[in-house]
């Protein structure tokens, strides 16, 4: 077995665990339920979900996506949720692995590469949780969006241990400017919606997008930087508009319909975490 397999294989399962943990998170912390306690229990009959039928995928498949106690249906949302995190999970930690297979590597190289990449994994878990609990609920809770921002500045931290050295000299070093600049997307991306949202309120009177969304723009800004969280935010509005507009000419909505937008602005997220670079570079070269 190569490294790149190992590594994409190890990663597949950690994915799938996640994905498992990520399901309870949906469905409970947006009605403020403890992800703890109790056990897990079918939606349907309320009769706790045995350990066997509790294994994540697999069990899906063996009892035929039924309760084995009521035969109701589990919803397709929870083996979604497991492979939207493996296939995540897999493509985070497929650059390291091409990484660990190369001969003479530097070793700086190689574990900012992991870095890099365990701090996409953990991007993913929140931005898959964000965009089913928006999608389903219409909520973005704290623990995902905040939480999420603070774990994204840490792996910023973690990062920063492995900028390249510049030989010029500046006043500040790029461990710190690398730090910076990340803490100046959070705190951008949150400004700017929020400011949108206060404007938004002042003339129409009434409130546009929540509270939640600001933050988790913050979130995503803390995790990929300025550019790429402006571009989540950019492909976020392409996606909603595209859907406000299909849902009016099917006239399934209105001018008042609330679209989902955190649900939106995690897809944009996916799209700049793995394509963002290309997008930016490809843009960019248009102006040269």
């Amino acid at each position: 077995m190569t490294p790149t397999t190992f590594i994409v294989l190890a990663a597949s399962l950690a994915g799938l665990l996640f994905g498992s943990f990520l399901n309870v998170c949906i469905a409970r912390l947006p009605a403020d339920e403890s992800i703890v306690s109790p056990r897990s229990r079918c939606l349907s009959c309320g009769h706790p979900i045995r350990w066997s039928d509790n294994i994540p995928l697999l069990s899906f498949i063996a009892l035929h996506g039924r309760c084995r106690d009521c035969r109701a249906r589990i919803p397709w949302r929870y083996p979604a949720v497991e492979l939207a995190m493996v296939a995540w999970s897999a493509a985070s930690f497929l650059a390291p692995g091409h990484l660990l297979a190369v001969q003479g590597v530097d070793i700086d190289v190689l574990l900012g590469s992991f870095a890099h990449a365990a701090g996409l994994f953990l991007l993913g878990f929140f931005l898959i949780g964000l965009a089913f609990m928006d999608w389903h609920t219409g909520l973005l809770p704290n623990e995902f969006t905040i939480g999420g921002l603070c774990v994204g500045l840490f792996f910023a931290g973690v990062e920063s241990f492995f900028v390249p050295s510049v030989r010029v000299k500046t006043f500040f070093t790029p461990e710190e400017v690398f730090i910076a600049h990340r803490f100046g997307a959070a705190l951008a991306g949150w400004l700017l919606l929020w400011t949108i949202n206060r404007l938004y309120t002042l003339v129409r009177k009434h409130r546009g997008m929540g509270a939640g969304d600001a933050k988790m723009l913050a979130m995503i800004g803390a995790f990929l930087g300025f550019g790429q969280g402006m571009l989540a935010l950019l492909l976020a509005i392409a996606f909603a508009t595209a859907a406000a507009v299909l849902l009016l000419v099917r006239r399934r909505a209105n001018s008042s319909t609330r679209l989902p937008f955190g649900s939106y602005l995690a897809t944009g997220g996916a799209v700049a975490a793995f394509a963002g670079p290309q997008i930016i570079n490809w843009y960019s070269s248009l102006f040269r």
